[in-house]
């Protein structure tokens, strides 16, 4: 029959289905039969199609990561006074995002609900004795592409709480909701609301650090959203609002 060619057949239903001939040369008294074996690899198939998709959007994920890491890796590094800065800002950065892709290995690449992934990153600044952040929401399943850069907005607003914020005191806190606004000119919006109270009055920074950055141009890069951060004195805020269910995958 020849070798690499894509053989279909017709099954009774009148559906088009890939197949697998074999052929037998059987020599009787007289003479030679032949004697045909015809397999429906349809299973085998959509098994090969879904390897060779994991296989491309695994190639995907680590150019993404690796490019991440290192922008991460430049900006960390313009904003830091000494090594000693940029090692620890660096590691507390890239054990954010080991933590988010620990996750979807967990999960078979296959998303993550929003409330799991706001947890995941604020588990290092949670204390069980004295819980100061509350969570308020309906279930969400995050798509593959806003877990990253949602989850990295989150640590960033955590780590800023916990350096000079709400999460720096024992008395303050931090609220994060989120809902789903309908539109009638496009997609759904994903609302996240990130509000703190309770801390040392909040002074607006005077330059734009690499949390800021992060924050503010990695969503509307990434998510095709926006990300509003505020310094009221009472304490800061950060609403992200991106398209729902994402369109950008």
């Amino acid at each position: 029959m020849g070798s690499d060619r894509n053989l279909k057949g017709v099954r009774k239903d009148g559906v088009e289905i890939p197949i697998e001939v074999g052929l037998n040369v059987i020599t009787m008294p007289d003479g030679l039969l032949i004697v045909s074996n015809i397999n429906d690899i349809s299973e085998r198939r959509r098994f090969e199609q879904a390897q060779e998709f994991l296989l491309r959007e695994l190639d995907h994920r680590v150019k993404n990561t690796l490019a991440t890491v290192q922008s991460l890796a430049e900006q960390t590094l313009e904003s830091s006074a000494s090594l000693e800065d940029f090692g620890k800002a660096f590691g507390e950065r890239m054990g954010a995002l080991a933590r988010i892709h620990g996750a979807l290995n967990r999960r078979n690449w296959v998303g993550l609900s929003l409330r799991r992934l706001i947890e995941m990153m604020l588990a290092p600044f949670s204390d069980e004795r004295n819980p100061r952040v509350s969570l308020a929401g309906e279930a969400f399943a995050v798509s593959l592409r806003s877990i990253r850069p949602i989850g990295m907005a989150i640590h960033e607003l955590a780590t800023n709480a916990a350096k000079y914020g709400a999460l720096s005191v024992t008395q303050g806190q931090v609220q994060v909701s989120w809902r789903e606004d309908e539109s009638t000119a496009g997609p759904n919006r994903l609302v996240i609301e990130w509000s703190e109270s309770g801390g040392p009055p909040v002074v607006q920074p005077s330059r734009r650090g690499v949390g800021m950055k992060l924050i503010e141009e990695g969503v509307p890069y990434e998510l095709g959203g926006q990300a509003l951060l505020r310094f009221p004195v009472t304490g800061a805020c950060c609403e992200i609002d991106v398209p729902f269910p994402n369109p950008y995958g």
